[in-house]
């Protein structure tokens, strides 16, 4: 005759002490709670951890470019220069680049100077003819700046021929506007102007500025 097969039930073991099971059943619920707040906290630690990391890499490699002049060349030469300056610790990308004057963005060299500084025929003569001899242009937008990198963009030597629009440049260059839009390697952008003197973080360069082109 087969032998009737009996079930097997799984019990807690217990010690046959009521406060003794409820003190290892506490003490259980206890070690739960802990090791749950330590692996939130370690959780949270390594968040902490990973997104000061995050902040120490992009503070390594972070732009800052701003407008600088001068109207002394480095031999002493009466020479006006405007510049961009990267006085980050990364390279910047000009990704925009706009030149205002009296409120209206100029589109170039030609047409800034037209408006600032040429007054008459013989002004422009000089600006056609050998008034460009003195003249130094680059393109700024587009361009990669390195750390403490920098791009002249408009540069004029005084002559005895342009010594009248030199000393206007000289002088109407304070009234003009310079705004710039750089980003970093991790495509993290900010907008800058003279008249700040700060950096503004943007998520994307603005689409309407006038390009200021050489």
């Amino acid at each position: 005759m087969d032998t009737p097969e009996v079930e097997a039930h799984a019990h807690h073991h217990r010690t046959g002490s009521n406060w003794l099971d409820a003190s290892l059943a506490l003490s259980a619920f206890a070690v739960s709670i802990i090791s749950l707040f330590v692996a939130i906290h370690h959780g949270n630690t390594m968040k902490e951890m990973a997104e000061a990391n995050a902040k120490m890499v992009q503070a390594a490699v972070w732009p800052f470019v701003e407008y600088s002049s001068g109207n002394n060349g480095p031999n002493g030469e009466r020479f006006i220069s405007m510049d961009l300056v990267n006085q980050g610790v990364g390279p910047a990308r000009i990704k925009k680049f706009q030149v205002v004057y009296h409120d209206k963005a100029m589109k170039s060299t030609g047409e800034l100077l037209a408006a600032c500084c040429i007054l008459g025929p013989k002004d422009q003569e000089l600006l056609n003819g050998d008034f460009k001899s003195g003249t130094l242009t680059a393109q700024a937008e587009g361009r990669i700046l390195p750390a403490q990198g920098q791009v002249v963009f408009l540069g004029l030597r005084r002559t005895e021929k342009n010594a009248v629009v030199w000393d206007r440049l000289n002088a109407e260059r304070f009234k003009m506007r310079f705004n710039v839009c750089f980003c970093s390697v991790f495509n993290e952008c900010w907008t800058t102007s003279e008249t700040v003197g700060e950096a503004t973080p943007v998520k994307a360069c603005p689409s309407d500025w006038i390009p200021f082109v050489e």
